[in-house]
């Protein structure tokens, strides 16, 4: 089995898409279907460009990212965060940067009981992501 976050958007997952490609090192060209695409389906006018449905691969994983169906909308909430564990603290710190940009930091990077240097953010499109390094046991 292999788990796969999506996330849905309010017409920007182009720019969701653009985002997350720099922050988590996603490859150049992901696949990316829009709405245009669709057959059979009643597409609104103005809603050809959306993205139906797009796949980020990245060095660890996988993200599906898509704007909302036609007459409906994406709602985020912060009882639900994506995590990070990257191998380094020079890595911590630039995906703390990256997902920062024009969001919230919810919890500074701080080390934390459990032996880890921890921190939250929610980002420019509302995804709460928490970011966890586990410090090296000495």
């Amino acid at each position: 089995m292999f788990f796969v976050p999506y996330i849905t958007f309010n017409g920007n997952a182009s720019d969701a898409i653009s985002f997350y490609s720099k922050v988590l090192g996603a490859q150049s060209n992901p696949n990316i279907m829009y709405y245009k695409e669709a057959q059979g389906m009643d597409i609104p006018s103005g809603y050809e460009k959306k993205i139906l449905h797009s796949e980020l691969n990245f060095p660890g994983g996988s993200l599906y990212i898509s704007d909302a169906f036609p007459g409906s909308d994406a709602t985020y909430t912060d009882s639900i965060s994506f995590t990070l564990e990257p191998d380094s603290k020079d890595a911590l710190n630039t995906l703390f940067d990256l997902l920062s940009e024009g969001g919230t930091v919810i919890q500074a990077l701080k080390e934390e009981f459990w032996g880890a240097i921890f921190g939250s953010v929610k980002d420019k499109f509302g995804i709460y992501w928490s970011l966890n390094y586990q410090l090296p046991t000495k």
